[in-house]
C-alpha cells in the first residue's frame, strides 16, 4: 500500500469528501497550516485517460474551496512520514507559491498560423547548383536555421500582438515554444477566477480582430505552469 499525492492544499482540512484512484477517499496529511491531497492506492496508476481525468477531477473539486498547488500525474509516496517530510522542508516555497495561485486558475492558449504571410525559404536544386555532398548538406543545415530564425521572430511578433489583450485579465503568462521546432505559440495565463470572463473575452477578440491567427483557448485548470515559477519567469 503507498499513498498517491494530488497536490499541496493552503488548509490542513477538507470540507467535502473526494473521491480518488481506486475509489478511495481523498484525505489530507497535515503539516500545520499545510495538507498534502492523498489517497490510498494498492499499486501504481497507469497514465490511461480516466486515471488522468480523475487526477484532474481530484484537483478541481479541490480548488473550488482551497488554493492549490497541483502535482504531476502519478506522484506516489511510501508514507504519511515522508509526505510530513516534504511539506516541512519546502514549506517556505510551498507558501509562496499557494499565494501566487490563490483564488486564481491556468488557462492554455495555443496560436498556429503564426506564419501567415511569410513564406519559408524557397527550394532549389541543390544538387545542380552544389555538387559536393559536404557543400549540399551545409546548405541544408543553412535552410534549417533560417527557417527556424523565421518561425523565432514570428512567435515574438505574435506574442507582442496579443500581450496588450492579455495584460489586463490574466496576472501572469508563460510563453513557449517558438523555438522553430513548431510554427506555433502557447501560452500559459494564470487568470483570478473573478476576471475569467474578461479572458475569455479578450481571447474572442483576438480571435476578431486577428483572422489569420488560429486561437485556441482551454481550461480553467490547475495552474501546474506556476507551481515553482520564479517571478522573474512571469511576464506581463
Amino acid at each position: 500500500m503507498m499513498l498517491y499525492v494530488y497536490g499541496v492544499v493552503d488548509s490542513p482540512q477538507f470540507s467535502a469528501a473526494v473521491s480518488g484512484h481506486e475509489g478511495a477517499i481523498v484525505f489530507p496529511v497535515a503539516c500545520g497550516d499545510l495538507a498534502a491531497a492523498a489517497s490510498k492506492l494498492s499499486g501504481a496508476v497507469e497514465p490511461e485517460v480516466q486515471h488522468v481525468w480523475r487526477h484532474e477531477r481530484v484537483l478541481e473539486l479541490l480548488m473550488q474551496e482551497h488554493a492549490v498547488l497541483p502535482l504531476r500525474f502519478g506522484t506516489c509516496v511510501s508514507d504519511v512520514d515522508t509526505v510530513c517530510g516534504e511539506l516541512q522542508r519546502r514549506r517556505p516555497a510551498l507558501l509562496e507559491g499557494l499565494a501566487r495561485v490563490r483564488g486564481r486558475a491556468e488557462f492554455a492558449l495555443r496560436v498556429a498560423g503564426i506564419m501567415a504571410g511569410h513564406s519559408s525559404v524557397a527550394s532549389s536544386d541543390d544538387r545542380a547548383s552544389s555538387p559536393l555532398p559536404g557543400t549540399r548538406y551545409l546548405q541544408a543545415k543553412a535552410k534549417i536555421f533560417h527557417e527556424r530564425a523565421l518561425v523565432q521572430a514570428a512567435a515574438r511578433r505574435v506574442r507582442d500582438t496579443l500581450q496588450p489583450y492579455l495584460d489586463g485579465p490574466a496576472v501572469a503568462a508563460v510563453w513557449g515554444p517558438g523555438d522553430g521546432a513548431s510554427a506555433e505559440l502557447t501560452a500559459s495565463c494564470l487568470v483570478d477566477r473573478d476576471n475569467i470572463p474578461q479572458f475569455i473575452h479578450a481571447v474572442e477578440e483576438v480571435r476578431r480582430n486577428h483572422r489569420a491567427l488560429d486561437v485556441t483557448c482551454s481550461g480553467p485548470w490547475a495552474p501546474y505552469s506556476f507551481v515553482s515559477m520564479r517571478a522573474a519567469e512571469a511576464e506581463r
